[in-house]
């Protein structure tokens, strides 16, 4: 399945060069270099204690990666600094001192970053270039719906990727929106699940106005909200036995104490 197509025309446009295969080549190459640093799994191990005891493994598995607040772009070669990669602007790093996801295509070629730091606004940074918009191109974890696709096991959608990773670490299948909202492009992917996708909107104002999106546009799908605190990564911090009410979700009576 292809991705957001807008999003591809968008980049061949802006970028006489490169096309779409050959940019995310580039980006990968990217990846591979703050991936390979003897540095990185020691500073993954820790961000992992940071992050409440998180399984330092899902950020393994993931790719994720840590830049010094230090480094500057002479750690990449000259031909990975255009601006169409969004990794690098002018003098300067984009994600100097964040820990940084990559959001990878349908293919497993990474289309963008999402860069973390607790401490900057936003928190949450996410990349601008040709080929990826959080808000409206793919969802966190592209790369599994060939899978997903082609077995008959429940699919979560959660909006943020550590919660994602959690769920993966847990034994599930799961995606990440990327937000509060889902795109049309989005729907139409959802739809391919039927009553195997599991929707679990954060539990604040905004997760409510999702909720309501999935019900009008998902009828097929389930759709539940945390009773424990506002996402999976703060509930399974305050609840031990959250996988075991996650399980209960994919059964056909679903509800628990944990979600309503």
């Amino acid at each position: 399945m292809a991705d957001n197509f807008f999003a591809q025309l968008q980049m061949l446009s802006m970028n006489n060069h490169d096309g779409v295969a050959e940019a995310r080549l580039k980006m990968d190459r990217i990846a591979e270099i703050f991936q390979n640093r003897p540095e990185q799994k020691n500073w993954i191990q820790a961000f992992a204690v940071l992050r409440g005891n998180f399984p330092a493994q899902a950020l393994f598995d993931a790719g994720a990666f840590a830049v010094d607040i230090y480094d500057t772009p002479s750690l990449l070669p000259e031909e990975l600094h255009h601006d169409s990669l969004g990794f690098v602007r002018g003098q300067h790093l984009v994600y100097q001192g964040r820990f940084v996801y990559p959001v990878k295509d349908t293919k497993g070629h990474i289309a963008g970053w999402c860069g973390y730091d607790p401490i900057e606004s936003p928190k949450y940074l996410d990349s601008v270039n040709y080929g990826y918009n959080a808000k409206n191109a793919i969802f966190y974890g592209a790369e599994m719906l060939p899978t997903y696709y082609r077995n008959n096991l429940p699919v979560f959608i959660v909006e943020g990727i550590v919660c994602c990773l959690w769920m993966r670490s847990q034994g599930f299948q799961a995606l990440a929106s990327l937000g509060s909202y889902l795109t049309p492009y989005m729907i139409s992917v959802l739809k391919r699940f039927g009553n195997r996708c599991i929707v679990i909107p954060d539990s604040d104002e905004a997760g409510n106005k999702y909720r309501q999106q999935v019900k009008k546009f998902l009828p097929a799908a389930k759709c539940f909200q945390s009773c424990v605190a506002k996402d999976i990564d703060d509930s399974r911090k305050a609840e031990p036995n959250l996988r075991e009410g996650l399980l209960q979700l994919t059964t056909p009576f679903g509800r628990n104490k944990y979600f309503n």
